[in-house]
């Protein structure tokens, strides 16, 4: 009775987890080991210039084509992956507060890209918000880069 109680809580659980109930898209896995680096903070710097190419590709292509935005989304999940191994060192400098508050913000922006995706105008307008919160983005992680070479300290 306890396994059946258990293997159902799990269940419930992966359900509810990611998009459609996975951790990380299909195509989410391939762009997180592309831009793998020795760390979560480099890993996020890699995403972050793979995603604005993705965001030219989504500009440039057709309103019926997604495949820019269907990129875009699962470099989204594996942005959120890279900052959960994120260290705790890299994670305590006030310059990470600032990227997940912004990582959080490109989450929202892109919820309402997909309600007006089809509508070339405010697609183009919602992706312009998401590329300039993207650059905010960058620029908070690489401020928590440099905070750890300022204090000597040699980032993991």
């Amino acid at each position: 009775m306890r396994v059946a109680s258990a293997v159902l809580i799990v269940l419930i659980l992966m359900s509810g987890a990611g998009c459609a109930g996975v951790l990380l898209p299909p195509g989410g896995e391939h762009f997180y080991s592309q831009a793998r680096g020795d760390t979560g903070l480099q890993t996020a710097l890699n995403l972050a210039t793979m995603m604005e190419e993705s965001i030219r590709q989504a500009k440039a292509e057709p309103v019926e084509e997604v495949a820019g935005l269907t990129d875009l989304h699962a470099q989204l999940h594996a942005l959120h992956r890279a900052f959960d191994e994120m260290t705790d060192s890299q994670a305590s400098r006030p310059a990470s507060i600032t990227a997940v508050t912004l990582r959080k913000d490109l989450v929202t922006v892109f919820y309402r890209l997909g309600r007006f995706r089809e509508d070339r105008a405010l697609r183009d307008l919602h992706l312009d918000l998401f590329a300039a919160r993207l650059q905010e983005l960058r620029q908070a992680l690489q401020a928590v880069e440099s905070e750890g070479s300022r204090n000597g300290l040699r980032l993991p």
